[in-house]
C-alpha cells in the first residue's frame, strides 16, 4: 500500500496534492528547458514537442501522474518562456487588460478547447495583477515574498475551512467561508514562511524553499520571481535589469523550490502511511 502511494500519487488521502509529484516530474526536465532557451528556434520546437505531447499523450496513465506530466507540461513551459523573454512587460497598458478581459468572457461562454480557455484566464489574471498594481501599490506587498510557500501550504489550511463549512451545514455561509479560505491560504503559509526564515537552521529553510535572494535595485527586497519583481518595480517606479542575478543565486532558489515540493511530498507520504485524512 505505502509503495503504491509512491508510485500512484492520487491514490492516497492527500490525493488533492497530485500535483506535488507533478511539479517534481516537470522540475527534473531543467537541464532541456535551459537547453531550449539558449535561442528562440529551440525554445519553439521544444514549445510545439510539449504542445504535441498535450494532444496526443494517453489520459489515463496514473504511474507517478504521468498522464498529468503530459498535460500540465505546455503550461509550465509556456510560463517559463514567458519571464525569460520579459513578455509580461507588453501586458501592462489598459487596452491589453480590455482585450484580454473580453476574450476570456468570450471564451468563457462559447464552447471552445480547454487549452483556449485556460491560457485566456492566465492572460486575464496576469493583466488583472499588473493594474491593480498600479492603483493598490501595496496590494501584494504582504505576500509577495512568500508565494512558493503559499503554493506548497495554503491547500491544507483550505481544507480546514472546507471541512468547518461541510460541519456547520448552512449554505448561505458559503461566501464568506470562500473568502475566509483564500485569507487563510494567502497568510497563514506567509506568517509560518517568515517564521522560519528566521530559523538558524539551514536545512529547515532550504525545505521550504526560503533561499533569500535580493537586488540592489530592488531595496534589498526578496525576490520570488520575475512577476512578483514587475509588481515591485511597477510601484516603485524603478526598471528592473532581469540579468542582475547571479547563476548562484538562480540555482539556489530552484535548488530551494525542488526540495519544498520533495519535502511536502513526503508529508504527503507520511500522512498516507499513518492514514491520515483531512475530510
Amino acid at each position: 500500500y505505502i509503495i503504491n502511494s509512491f508510485l500512484y500519487p492520487a491514490s492516497n488521502p492527500l490525493g488533492e496534492l497530485w500535483f506535488i509529484s507533478t511539479l517534481f516530474i516537470l522540475f527534473l526536465f531543467l537541464p532541456v528547458y535551459k537547453y531550449a532557451l539558449v535561442n528562440k528556434i529551440r525554445t519553439g520546437i521544444c514549445w510545439i514537442i510539449c504542445l504535441s505531447v498535450f494532444v496526443f499523450f494517453p489520459s489515463n496513465i496514473d504511474f507517478l501522474c504521468i498522464s498529468r506530466v503530459g498535460y500540465y507540461a505546455i503550461y509550465f513551459f509556456t510560463g517559463t518562456i514567458f519571464f525569460k523573454y520579459a513578455y509580461y512587460k507588453y501586458l501592462e497598458s489598459k487596452t491589453v487588460f480590455f482585450v484580454s478581459t473580453l476574450l476570456f468572457i468570450t471564451l468563457t461562454v462559447l464552447s471552445v478547447p480547454k487549452i483556449f480557455l485556460s491560457f485566456s484566464g492566465i492572460l486575464f489574471s496576469i493583466c488583472l495583477c499588473l493594474q491593480l498594481a498600479k492603483y493598490i501599490p501595496t496590494l501584494f506587498g504582504s505576500f509577495r515574498d512568500y508565494t512558493f510557500q503559499i503554493f506548497l501550504l495554503g491547500i491544507f489550511f483550505q481544507m480546514a475551512v472546507r471541512f468547518s463549512y461541510l460541519k456547520v451545514g448552512i449554505e448561505s455561509l458559503y461566501v464568506f467561508f470562500y473568502f475566509v479560505s483564500i485569507l487563510v491560504a494567502l497568510y497563514i503559509p506567509t506568517i509560518m514562511a517568515i517564521q522560519i526564515k528566521k530559523s538558524k537552521v539551514p536545512l529547515i529553510r532550504l525545505f521550504f524553499g526560503l533561499w533569500q535572494v535580493t537586488d540592489a535595485v530592488t531595496d534589498d527586497k526578496p525576490i520570488c520571481n520575475q512577476l512578483d519583481t514587475r509588481l515591485w518595480a511597477i510601484y516603485t517606479q524603478k526598471v528592473i535589469n532581469e540579468r542582475s542575478f547571479s547563476k548562484t543565486h538562480i540555482l539556489k532558489k530552484e535548488r530551494g523550490h525542488l526540495q519544498g515540493i520533495l519535502f511536502l511530498y513526503f508529508i504527503n507520504q507520511f500522512c498516507t502511511y499513518f492514514n491520515i485524512s483531512f475530510f
